[in-house]
């Protein structure tokens, strides 16, 4: 390709949609993919519920042991 060899709107599509085509093509062969049910139990990683879970309870021991809990004696009720 040279520089006068693009001189309409119609090549110029045509060259992006080859362009386009050789990108997609060479993310399909490259990057790595699955397809998933939408209808699977779990749409995340096990690491990433796992992870998701330990945050959860930190942040409920965090709240139960909260100064302002604390301060209120609130925090025997909620265990």
């Amino acid at each position: 390709m040279n520089n006068q060899s693009i001189t309409n709107l119609t090549q110029l599509n045509i060259y992006w949609d080859l362009l386009r085509d050789q990108i997609l093509k060479a993310a399909h062969t490259t990057i790595p993919n699955h397809k998933v049910s939408p209808n699977s139990p779990q749409r995340l990683p096990n690491n990433i519920v796992n992870h998701n879970h330990n945050i959860k309870l930190i942040n409920n021991i965090y709240y139960c042991f909260h100064k302002k809990i604390i301060d209120q004696h609130l925090w025997l009720a909620s265990v």
